[in-house]
């Protein structure tokens, strides 16, 4: 005679009545947004280091003088610029401005810390600049800047440059992120990489997250 009994059942589950695929996507969506996590922390950093700690309009007038205090939040190399805004159609012609930022600038500028200067002197001549969609610019040196310090900029204009003058001209500070080689900073370059892995984790933790509703509101006939 064969006996059955409904108190072994044919197909084994882990304690708590949990499938094993279910156990496996709980530990992967569990991982999943712990990355998301870190993922998030890195692309926020990444986002706010490309925010200028400063940027202040100049001229390119002799006599021109600029003094103006700043911080930064994270430990990085920051890189100081002259930035000419492409405005509208009455800018002078591309070639030009290339041209002019490309030569000698007709500046001085010291950067100083705590009564230590940490970067200082003119623009290099010859050097080529730089140009995105927006704006020309010009790097012209680069400081390490630590957070918790207040830095001092003294910019001075020491003779006349028209052409730039009439962009609308201004000095910035800022991380240039694009210049940085390390390949998770590359990756991770803002929070949509975060966005991304944590949507991943979501799909794996449906199941658990049914698991577990059942469990909450299934309803028991045997209670009255």
């Amino acid at each position: 005679m064969n006996v059955f009994t409904t108190d072994h059942p044919t197909t084994s589950k882990p304690p708590g009545g949990m499938q094993a695929s279910t156990v496996v996507f709980t530990l992967i969506a569990f991982l999943l947004f712990i990355a998301a996590g870190f993922a998030w922390r890195c692309g926020w950093v990444q986002e706010h280091l490309r925010r200028p700690v400063l940027q202040k309009p100049i001229r390119f007038e002799d006599g021109f003088s600029l003094t103006s205090s700043f911080s930064v939040l994270y430990e990085h190399y920051y890189w100081v610029e002259i930035v000419c805004p492409r405005l509208d159609s009455n800018r002078p012609r591309l070639d030009d401005v290339f041209s002019a930022l490309s030569k000698q600038l007709p500046i001085q500028f010291t950067i100083t810390c705590d009564g230590v200067t940490v970067a200082e002197g003119d623009s290099p001549g010859e050097k080529i600049g730089a140009y995105s969609d927006a704006e020309d610019f010009r790097i012209i040196t680069n400081f390490k800047g630590e957070p918790g310090k207040s830095y001092d900029l003294s910019f001075r204009t020491i003779g006349a440059n028209p052409v730039l003058n009439a962009t609308q001209p201004s000095v910035r500070i800022s991380a240039q992120c694009w210049a940085d080689c390390n390949l998770f900073h590359m990756v991770f370059y803002d929070t949509r990489p975060a966005l991304i892995i944590a949507a991943v984790g979501l799909l794996f933790a449906i199941s658990p997250c049914s698991f577990i509703a059942r469990r909450l509101f299934r309803h028991d006939p045997n209670v009255v």
